[in-house]
């Protein structure tokens, strides 16, 4: 007899890879480039080999409390995520952040807005020095 909480992590589970598989779906058929799948490490095992059996690039990144993010897609894509190397996303450079959101697709006007916002942050002298405000010439 199976558990309540068997039960629950089975339908999570199923659900997760729906997801996942889509994702690979849409990278197939050209829609993405790069994409970024944070889910449970429990199904980390199937999600590697799937990517495997595609023969799809891909970097997973534990990241911590039962958690990794996957990342896969264009091999140079995913060569740059190696390259920078970090596995928490929240710690990117803020110049990080730009190259990883216009990687994955996002809009580029928004993660402009996104990447002087972040810059224009009070801490964010001690990392990079002053923003620049000057027109491009």
């Amino acid at each position: 007899m199976l558990r309540k909480g068997t039960l629950y992590r089975l339908r999570v589970e199923g659900g997760a890879m729906r997801l996942f598989l889509h994702l690979i779906y849409e990278y197939r058929k050209g829609l993405r480039k790069l994409v970024l799948y944070t889910t449970r490490k429990s199904i980390e095992d199937p999600i590697r080999a799937k990517l495997v059996q595609h023969s799809i690039p891909h970097v997973i990144h534990d990241i911590g409390r039962g958690k990794v993010n996957v990342f896969f897609g264009d091999a140079d894509c995913v060569e740059v995520v190696r390259m920078i190397g970090k596995h928490n996303v929240a710690r990117y450079t803020d110049e990080e952040d730009f190259i990883l959101g216009s990687m994955l697709g996002y809009d580029i006007v928004q993660q402009c807005r996104r990447y002087v916002k972040r810059r224009r942050r009070p801490n964010a002298t001690e990392k990079h020095g002053p923003p620049r405000t000057a027109a491009l010439t």
